[in-house]
């Protein structure tokens, strides 16, 4: 395993942009724009050499640090996606890491913020984590899905989208027919390990819609 670096004008596949640590690029100015990296230059060369020298007289104690260390508040998939590169933080002292947290905890709230805008995986959840509130058990239709998307986020994702996230988030595996729509069968057991996942919380998503609930008023009352 090493880090890679990506760059793209147009973004990546959902999928694999959700496993990325994505970082805007600023535009060079025109001074920067001019100038060329040689890459024939020898200095690629020592620099090649030596992070290949430090890769094998270190990387039993990269192993050791990854192993041991605590990512603290950053947890789920979060953690999964920032840790080896805090691993490597911490291999270069305290002082990186720490710079390198903060940088992290910084990119996972604005992650956040963006996927709870913008992300139907995110809004979906969030719905389904209202709904399984007082329930340990929910039947729902991807159309139900949609309808109340439309109601509380004021967004249109059609039905067979929030079918192919459900499968994504395998809420698929048991289902009823009724007068021939399809019924998900949906636990709150599975809603809350994917809140947990997702980095999500179940108080936070209970405040979010009484909030919406409170400043709508009649139009959310039959959204359970």
């Amino acid at each position: 395993f090493t880090p890679k670096a990506l760059a793209g004008i147009k973004g990546f596949d959902d999928v694999l942009e959700d496993r990325c640590i994505k970082i805007t690029m600023v535009k060079s100015s025109k001074e920067q724009a001019k100038r060329e990296i040689n890459k024939d230059w020898k200095f690629w060369d020592y620099v090649r050499f030596f992070g290949y020298v430090f890769a094998i007289t270190n990387f039993y104690r990269a192993k050791l640090i990854y192993n041991l260390l605590d990512t603290r508040e950053i947890t789920g998939r979060y953690r999964d996606l920032w840790k080896p590169i805090l691993t490597l933080a911490r291999l270069f002292g305290n002082d990186v890491f720490e710079e390198m947290y903060s940088y992290a905890l910084e990119k996972i709230e604005q992650r956040k913020k963006e996927e709870l805008e913008e992300n139907p995986t995110y809004l979906i959840l969030r719905l389904l984590a209202w709904k399984t509130k007082d329930k340990e058990q929910i039947e729902i239709s991807s159309r139900e899905i949609s309808e109340s998307l439309q109601k509380v986020f004021e967004i249109n994702i059609d039905s067979r989208k929030i079918a192919a996230v459900l499968k994504k988030l395998y809420l698929t595996k048991e289902s009823k027919r009724k007068q021939g729509i399809r019924y998900f069968v949906i636990s709150k057991k599975q809603i809350d390990d994917l809140l947990l996942s997702y980095g999500l919380s179940r108080e936070e998503i209970r405040k979010e819609f009484e909030e919406i609930i409170e400043q709508s008023g009649k139009k959310f009352e039959r959204i359970d």
